[in-house]
């Protein structure tokens, strides 16, 4: 699209802008850009004064918050090539303190809170909307193979439990809580809850529990086909 301006006329590549979503040349928010990094962990850390402690405590107490600057932080200034090495090492330092490695090149709403570090992997492909509360140990990553290799998308207002595994080109809806030791590979429809189902079976005279039965949806009648552990479903 050619723009005129008085005498001259200036050849300007339009694009939908993330801040606005109006259709304009890039450069013309580039204040608001370069805080819209900050804005974001400014949402992170309001998540965390819910509970109520003050600003200063919770950004010396809450690992998760070091992790979460360090993301926002990494994830505006990465298209700077001079400043990636600096980034790589901050966020090694942050990955061996706290036990939270968030790839730089996901895309993560405002208001998300980690309620406790350590275990916590989080893919550069992922997607998550905003006000997402995460516990310890979750995984959100890669799985599958050819068309099904993938990363989840993951909406607004979703809870997910402590050692919580979300993997694969799957989408979990709005206001979705996914339980502890849950391993989703499956779509979860929004406002879902989703709980592990561990039958036991008798092997070698003991009771052990037996992997591999899908997670069920509370309130649900059968199998819930929307979240299934090891990537498979209802074994009739």
């Amino acid at each position: 699209m050619r723009v005129r301006t008085g005498p001259l006329e200036l050849s300007q590549s339009l694009a939908r802008c993330p801040t606005c979503s109006s259709f304009h040349s890039q450069g013309i928010h580039s204040t608001v850009d370069m805080m819209g990094w900050f804005q974001d962990f400014s949402s992170d850390l309001d998540a965390y004064r819910a509970l109520g402690a003050s600003p200063v405590r919770t950004l010396v107490s809450s690992r998760g918050l070091w992790a979460l600057l360090q993301y926002r932080a990494a994830h505006h200034f990465r298209r700077y090539r001079v400043l990636r090495p600096l980034l790589l090492v901050w966020r090694l330092l942050i990955e061996m303190s706290t036990g939270i490695a968030i790839g730089s090149a996901a895309r993560i709403g405002p208001g998300l809170h980690i309620s406790h570090a350590d275990g916590i992997v989080i893919s550069g492909r992922a997607v998550l909307g905003a006000n997402c509360y995460i516990t310890h140990g979750v995984t959100i990553g890669v799985s599958g193979g050819g068309a099904r290799r993938g990363v989840p998308t993951i909406g607004d207002d979703v809870y997910i439990g402590p050692h919580a595994v979300i993997v694969g080109p799957i989408s979990i809806g709005d206001g979705a809580m996914i339980g502890a030791n849950c391993v989703v590979c499956w779509d979860v429809p929004a406002g879902a809850r989703v709980r592990p189902a561990i039958p036991s079976c008798t092997v070698g005279g003991e009771k052990v529990p037996q992997s591999g039965f899908p997670a069920f949806r509370e309130g649900g009648i059968g199998d819930f086909s929307g979240s299934a552990q090891n990537g498979r479903r209802d074994q009739e």
